[in-house]
């Protein structure tokens, strides 16, 4: 499984492939080539922050692109004006979705 931390995914992505990438994603869903379920949170007991999971599948039978599912994971937990981290911190997990295999973790 291949493993890319932020600073590999800056480095590849810019701006012009996040656009095309999000076109293709864009006409995926109007195609209904995709299955999006309603994410969900669940509260942290004890503590002030909440999990959330945002699964998905992208793909078409007969489609150049291979079908692909995964999951985004974040936590979401207040932090001071400034904090390095932010509000909302998380990975992205991709999987096969011919053989179910993961493919990648990305932070």
């Amino acid at each position: 499984m291949l493993v890319l931390t932020h600073s590999d995914i800056e480095q590849v992505l810019t701006p012009d492939r996040c656009r095309v990438a999000m076109a293709g994603a864009m006409r995926a869903t109007s195609a209904r080539n995709c299955v999006l379920p309603l994410r969900q949170f669940m509260a942290i007991p004890d503590r002030p922050g909440k999990l959330g999971l945002m699964p998905g599948y992208l793909g078409a039978a007969g489609s150049a692109d291979p079908a692909r599912f995964g999951v985004k994971i974040v936590s979401k937990f207040e932090r001071p004006p400034g904090d390095p981290h932010g509000t909302h911190v998380g990975a992205v997990l991709l999987f096969d979705a011919v053989t179910g295999l993961p493919l990648a973790l990305l932070e």
